[in-house]
Protein backbone atom coordinates (compact mmCIF):
# COMPACT_ATOMS: atom_id res chain seq x y z
CA UNK A 1 0.00 0.00 0.00
CA UNK A 2 2.70 2.43 1.12
CA UNK A 3 4.48 1.73 -2.13
CA UNK A 4 0.91 2.45 -4.23
CA UNK A 5 0.61 5.74 -2.63
CA UNK A 6 4.26 6.53 -3.35
CA UNK A 7 3.84 5.61 -6.73
CA UNK A 8 0.37 8.05 -6.82
CA UNK A 9 2.73 10.67 -5.21
CA UNK A 10 5.50 10.94 -7.83
CA UNK A 11 3.01 10.74 -10.56
CA UNK A 12 1.30 13.70 -9.24
CA UNK A 13 4.57 15.28 -9.09
CA UNK A 14 5.47 14.56 -12.75
CA UNK A 15 1.59 15.48 -13.77
CA UNK A 16 1.74 18.71 -12.04
CA UNK A 17 5.72 19.56 -13.14
CA UNK A 18 4.48 19.31 -16.48
CA UNK A 19 1.77 21.67 -16.08
CA UNK A 20 4.66 24.29 -14.95
CA UNK A 21 6.05 24.01 -17.85
CA UNK A 22 8.81 21.86 -16.15
CA UNK A 23 9.41 18.19 -17.26
CA UNK A 24 11.10 15.89 -15.11
CA UNK A 25 13.27 13.15 -16.59
CA UNK A 26 13.71 9.71 -16.18
CA UNK A 27 16.94 10.18 -13.86
CA UNK A 28 15.11 13.07 -12.18
CA UNK A 29 12.66 10.22 -10.98
CA UNK A 30 14.94 7.80 -10.70
CA UNK A 31 17.38 9.92 -7.95
CA UNK A 32 14.20 10.74 -6.39
CA UNK A 33 13.11 7.07 -5.80
CA UNK A 34 16.75 5.96 -4.62
CA UNK A 35 17.27 8.58 -2.29
CA UNK A 36 16.52 6.13 0.76
CA UNK A 37 18.74 4.12 -0.24
CA UNK A 38 21.74 6.78 -0.57
CA UNK A 39 20.16 8.38 2.98
CA UNK A 40 20.62 4.43 4.37
CA UNK A 41 24.50 4.40 3.23
CA UNK A 42 25.47 8.03 4.27
CA UNK A 43 24.29 6.56 7.83
CA UNK A 44 26.09 3.33 7.46
CA UNK A 45 29.87 5.09 6.26
CA UNK A 46 29.00 8.01 8.93
CA UNK A 47 28.62 5.18 11.73
CA UNK A 48 31.92 2.95 10.32
CA UNK A 49 34.15 5.76 10.10
CA UNK A 50 33.15 7.32 13.80
CA UNK A 51 33.82 3.75 15.07
CA UNK A 52 36.99 3.90 13.19
CA UNK A 53 37.45 7.45 14.30
CA UNK A 54 37.73 6.58 18.04
CA UNK A 55 39.97 3.42 17.40
CA UNK A 56 42.32 5.88 15.52
CA UNK A 57 42.19 8.10 18.79
CA UNK A 58 42.54 5.42 21.29
CA UNK A 59 45.32 4.40 18.86
CA UNK A 60 46.65 7.96 19.29
CA UNK A 61 46.75 7.93 22.93
CA UNK A 62 48.43 4.74 23.26
CA UNK A 63 51.20 6.22 20.62
CA UNK A 64 50.59 3.57 18.63
CA UNK A 65 49.24 5.97 14.75
CA UNK A 66 49.57 9.05 13.63
CA UNK A 67 47.02 12.09 15.17
CA UNK A 68 46.66 13.25 11.41
CA UNK A 69 45.17 10.21 10.56
CA UNK A 70 42.69 10.52 13.11
CA UNK A 71 41.47 14.24 12.28
CA UNK A 72 41.08 13.29 8.49
CA UNK A 73 38.65 10.73 9.36
CA UNK A 74 37.00 12.68 11.96
CA UNK A 75 36.62 15.44 9.27
CA UNK A 76 35.11 12.75 6.56
CA UNK A 77 32.83 11.59 10.00
CA UNK A 78 31.58 15.21 10.19
CA UNK A 79 30.73 15.28 6.57
CA UNK A 80 28.82 12.38 5.81
CA UNK A 81 27.14 12.63 9.26
CA UNK A 82 25.69 16.43 7.74
CA UNK A 83 25.03 15.01 4.19
CA UNK A 84 22.87 12.24 6.04
CA UNK A 85 21.34 14.68 7.90
CA UNK A 86 20.73 17.45 4.61
CA UNK A 87 19.90 14.05 2.12
CA UNK A 88 16.03 14.40 2.13
CA UNK A 89 14.07 11.02 2.41
CA UNK A 90 12.26 9.77 -0.91
CA UNK A 91 9.00 11.06 0.87
CA UNK A 92 10.32 14.40 1.98
CA UNK A 93 11.50 14.86 -1.69
CA UNK A 94 8.24 14.05 -3.17
CA UNK A 95 6.60 16.61 -0.53
CA UNK A 96 8.63 19.21 -1.28
CA UNK A 97 8.12 18.41 -4.83
CA UNK A 98 4.49 17.68 -4.59
CA UNK A 99 3.37 20.21 -2.29
CA UNK A 100 4.37 23.56 -3.73
CA UNK A 101 2.59 22.63 -7.21
CA UNK A 102 -0.74 21.85 -6.18
CA UNK A 103 -0.63 24.44 -3.69
CA UNK A 104 -0.02 26.76 -6.71
CA UNK A 105 -2.41 25.32 -9.18
CA UNK A 106 -5.31 26.98 -9.94
CA UNK A 107 -7.50 24.07 -10.75
CA UNK A 108 -6.65 22.07 -7.88
CA UNK A 109 -7.74 24.90 -5.23
CA UNK A 110 -11.02 25.52 -7.39
CA UNK A 111 -12.14 22.20 -6.51
CA UNK A 112 -12.65 23.26 -3.14
CA UNK A 113 -14.71 25.87 -3.97
CA UNK A 114 -16.45 24.00 -6.70
CA UNK A 115 -17.15 21.25 -3.99
CA UNK A 116 -18.56 24.02 -1.88
CA UNK A 117 -21.08 25.20 -4.36
CA UNK A 118 -22.09 21.83 -5.03
CA UNK A 119 -22.37 20.83 -1.24
CA UNK A 120 -24.62 24.58 -0.70
CA UNK A 121 -26.68 23.32 -3.84
CA UNK A 122 -27.70 19.95 -2.14
CA UNK A 123 -28.11 21.25 1.44
CA UNK A 124 -30.64 24.30 -0.28
CA UNK A 125 -32.47 21.84 -1.59
CA UNK A 126 -32.50 19.37 1.53
CA UNK A 127 -33.88 22.65 3.58
CA UNK A 128 -36.31 23.37 0.77
CA UNK A 129 -37.32 19.90 0.94
CA UNK A 130 -37.85 19.66 4.56
CA UNK A 131 -39.33 23.16 4.85
CA UNK A 132 -42.07 22.41 2.13
CA UNK A 133 -42.33 18.48 2.31
CA UNK A 134 -44.47 16.77 -0.85
CA UNK A 135 -47.59 14.50 0.20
Amino acid sequence: MKKFIMFILIALCVVSMLGANEVMSESDMYWVTRLDGLKDVLIIFAVLLGILSVILFIGHLMSMGNMSDTIIVCVIFIFLTIASILTPTTNEMVLIKVVPKIANNESIQDIGKNGMEILNKYLDAWKNNISNPTK
